[in-house]
């Protein structure tokens, strides 16, 4: 992340730089977090009500209270790993050159 920040912005302006991106990732959070809990409250939950009893669902998240939360907690956790894996192949082609 530095080396991108020093690549793409001029000197003088990296206060600025850092500032706003601070500003972006701290504003973001309240927006997880409330997109988290609509997706756990209309979509996990509802769908692990539903699950047979003796499902592959129901076998890797349990029933009952909180099986929604697991479930977006393991889809969370996937979609981290394939993101990372993503960027890292797209990010290795870039050098840092003094």
């Amino acid at each position: 992340m530095e080396e991108s920040r020093k690549r793409r912005c001029p000197q003088p302006l990296h206060p600025d730089y850092i500032k706003n991106q601070r500003n972006l990732q701290f504003f973001t959070i309240p927006l997880g977090l409330s997109a988290g809990g609509f997706m756990v409250d209309r979509v996990c939950e509802p769908m692990m009500a539903q699950a047979p009893e003796q499902g592959m669902l129901t076998g890797l998240f349990g029933t009952g209270k909180g099986s929604g939360a697991a479930m977006m907690m393991f889809l969370l956790g996937v979609l981290g790993v394939l993101i990372c894996l993503v960027f890292g192949r797209i990010l290795r082609k870039y050098t840092y050159t003094d």
